[in-house]
């Protein structure tokens, strides 16, 4: 970032930091966690703060040891590591699968984000993949929101859609880490990662 270039211009050399002409990533990966047997978690508690306005989560090949489970979410924050609450979030799932059936899934007040309204198989060729953003999660002044969408496979690898919504109701806390877990059994596997966005 230091380095300077020399550039001619019209005879006259002149100087140019690096830095100013560098390509800028607009997403930068601060996590990542590859699960390969039986967990009942997954944990980003760290580099979740004011350095990014926005962050990026993504989970990929994501297959529950329980079959028929669903991928679920809590924060982080000073209330609780994670807060487990009891009505601390809300949200919205709306899914549709492959032979048009529709399904919906919401809470006003739950103490776990629900992120699709339809089961994932647990079949070694069934799986999950999805991803979603987290907006101003050191926010203290406002509810720290999020949306995204998932794609996976049923007990009967039937393909659905799912776009999903949630709200973290504690408007003067900071949301400082992100779980995620199945709301039956652990995480047979997967690659879950985050990132910061520019």
């Amino acid at each position: 970032d230091t380095d300077e270039f020399l550039v001619s211009d019209a005879g006259t050399l002149k100087r140019i930091d690096y830095s100013l002409i560098k390509s800028s990533p607009t997403h930068v990966l601060l996590g990542t966690t590859n699960v390969t047997s039986s967990t009942a978690s997954v944990t980003f508690a760290s580099n979740i703060d004011s350095t990014y306005k926005n962050y990026l989560f993504t989970y990929t090949d994501c297959r529950p040891v329980t079959d028929g489970a669903k991928i679920q979410l809590r924060f982080n924050s000073s209330v609780g590591s994670p807060d487990t609450g009891g009505s601390q979030y809300r949200y919205a799932a709306r899914s549709f699968r492959d032979n048009g059936d529709l399904t919906n899934d919401n809470s006003n007040g739950a103490s776990v984000i629900s992120t699709s309204s339809m089961n994932t198989g647990n079949d070694t060729s069934e799986n999950l993949a999805g991803e979603f953003i987290l907006h101003n999660p050191s926010g203290t002044s406002g509810r720290k929101v999020l949306h995204g969408h998932s794609v996976g496979m049923q007990t009967d690898t039937a393909v659905f859609h799912n776009k999903f919504a949630a709200v973290y109701t504690e408007t003067t806390v900071a949301v400082t880490g992100v779980q995620f877990f199945f709301n039956s059994g652990n995480i047979a596997r997967g690659t879950f990662k985050f990132y910061g966005i520019n």
